[in-house]
């Protein structure tokens, strides 16, 4: 089995900033109501027209230009997103497509808010069995075009922003290595944080000219727009995150990790887990930005590397959860 390394990794942001004052006009909420979700983190979005293969093909060709490769150096790609630019082909042969890849598989991955986690965790089983030299790993999401702004949900519209992350895993025993990753997933809580419809499971009638996978009924109730449930997504970080570090750091035989990098699209939730796991790291980064699901934890990595935030050699814990339900935790020691 080779040893797998996370060789080289790159953000890319929503390029539009909205503040809460012109949310707010949107909406026709009061600044402050916005203000108390957003918690003074930047908001990040995407204009319209352009979904999660755009933000990361534009991180994947940043990638790769530093490391002096091209697309046709890339033998496999993986896409985790769970806003795609359509109901199908999925965002990995987009994805494929707009960077000029070769002809090689292009995978979605639907991890939701342990998206990128689950997609470094597929990514890291190809090298290490030698099925594939370089796999790059995307994860992006752009809720700013997905989420209610009529006033359904207002948390969630207020709370999230649009990015991208581009991660390169290669074999060897260099730094940067993947230590671990642990990812659950608890299906029984799907409502937890969940978009119903547009839906395979479901038509408007019996006749074949009635039936419809987003109907008028369920359109009219605002079942097309995610709803969460944001006692219950705290509930559950609170609960399994702190555990599935203290497997995830059995795995990689560490005792504890320099750096944990959380994200949860609650921020309190973040600050009550960095002093949950306060004996097990020695310090905890967040972002200064709105999440923005699965791709929230490999942005903030990825922004902490080019910050100086974490340093090379640190160990560093990438913490997360959210929809599925899931959570998940990994452990990488930095390049």
């Amino acid at each position: 089995m080779n040893t797998v390394r996370l060789s080289a990794i790159q953000a890319e942001l929503g390029p539009i900033v909205v503040s809460d004052a012109e949310l707010a006009l949107l909406y026709g909420l009061p600044e402050r109501e916005v203000a108390r979700y957003s918690r003074g983190r930047t908001r990040l979005e995407s204009p319209d027209g352009e979904g999660p293969t755009a933000l990361a093909a534009r991180a994947a060709a940043r990638l790769l230009a530093a490391r002096d490769l091209t697309a046709t150096d890339i033998d496999f790609l993986i896409f985790a997103t769970n806003t795609p630019d359509m109901f199908f082909p999925g965002s990995g042969v987009l994805l494929q497509n707009a960077l000029g890849c070769r002809t090689v598989g292009g995978l979605d991955v639907r991890g939701q808010c342990t998206g990128f986690l689950v997609a470094l965790d597929v990514a890291r089983r190809f090298v290490a069995t030698g099925s594939y030299g370089r796999v790059l790993v995307a994860a992006a999401d752009t809720p700013s075009h997905f989420n209610a702004r009529d006033g359904r949900s207002p948390r969630l519209a207020c709370a999230m922003g649009d990015s991208a992350v581009a991660a390169l895993l290669e074999p060897g025993a260099e730094q940067g290595n993947i230590l671990a990753i642990s990812v659950h997933t608890d299906g029984s809580r799907a409502a937890d944080y969940w978009c119903e419809y547009p839906a395979s499971r479901h038509f408007e009638g019996p006749e074949l000219s009635l039936r419809n996978r987003l109907p008028v009924a369920a359109v009219a109730a605002g079942k097309h727009f995610p709803t969460a449930d944001f006692a219950a997504l705290r509930d559950l970080a609170l609960e399994r995150v702190p555990s599935v570090l203290d497997e995830a750091l059995a795995k990689a035989d560490c005792r504890r990790a320099d750096v944990a990098v959380i994200a949860h699209v609650d921020p309190d939730v973040e600050r009550e887990l960095g002093a949950a796991i306060a004996t097990r790291v020695g310090r905890v980064v967040t972002s200064d930005l709105l999440y923005s699901g699965g791709a929230s934890v490999g942005v903030l990595l990825a922004r902490s590397v080019a910050s100086g935030a974490v340093q090379p050699g640190q160990t560093v814990a990438l913490l997360t959860s959210g929809a599925g339900a899931s959570w998940g935790a990994a452990i990488v020691r930095q390049q």
